[in-house]
């Protein structure tokens, strides 16, 4: 059985790259897999956008976790994510990244 990998990623603004990144979370081939994504205090919709694609993410066999903060940056993002931080390892990425399927593994 394949160790679970923790991937975190603040999200701050991102709606004009957010639905690609959320895609590529969803085609990662790894598992098992958490997913803590942590809204930063977006002022756009980043917000509903993560709200509306967790079935999705979830159907897809991931362990999501959102978290919402005030907006604090991207270091009190990680810091509000790290006790919930469950796997053997862990990796990070932004919100306007892109990644193949094969990224996590």
């Amino acid at each position: 059985m394949n160790p679970l990998v923790t991937l975190v990623s603040p999200v701050y603004n991102s709606m004009p790259y957010l639905r690609e990144f959320l895609s590529c979370l969803e085609q990662q081939t790894w598992r098992p897999l958490q997913v803590i994504l942590v809204d930063d205090g977006s002022t756009d919709d980043s917000a509903a956008c993560l709200r509306e694609m967790l079935p999705q993410l979830e159907g897809a066999g991931l362990d999501v976790t959102l978290l919402f903060s005030p907006h604090g940056g991207q270091a009190a993002a990680f810091n509000a994510a790290l006790p919930m931080v469950r796997g053997e390892y862990f990796t990070w990425c932004d919100s306007d990244d892109r990644m193949t399927p094969d990224s996590v593994e």
